[in-house]
């Protein structure tokens, strides 16, 4: 990397660490390692961001080493399946 995109990439960093909802989620993943990407979205959803400063977000989580993962929805547990019952036939019994 040359000095002047170190430079910018440092500058950049700075910015987004000045908002204190990326603060907090840069704690948060750092300590977990990851960050679901529905929470980040939660997160962030009241800012008004630029389309540049959302990917230096995402970059700054990157190079902190903190992974983004898709949330894995939880379904209610479903009520088991009850299988037909098999009706006897009518010649089947009479025999």
């Amino acid at each position: 990397m040359t000095d002047f995109a170190e430079d910018k990439s440092k500058a950049t960093e700075s910015a987004e660490l000045a908002i204190d909802e990326v603060r907090a989620l840069v704690e948060e993943g750092r300590e977990q390692g990851y960050l679901a990407s529905d929470h980040v979205a939660e997160a962030l959803q009241d800012i008004e961001l630029t389309p540049d400063q959302i990917d230096g977000i995402y970059n700054l989580f990157a190079d902190l080493g903190i992974d983004i993962i898709e949330a894995i929805r939880r379904r209610a547990p479903r009520a088991p399946r009850r299988s037909p019952r098999r009706r006897s036939s009518p010649s089947s019994t009479s025999r």
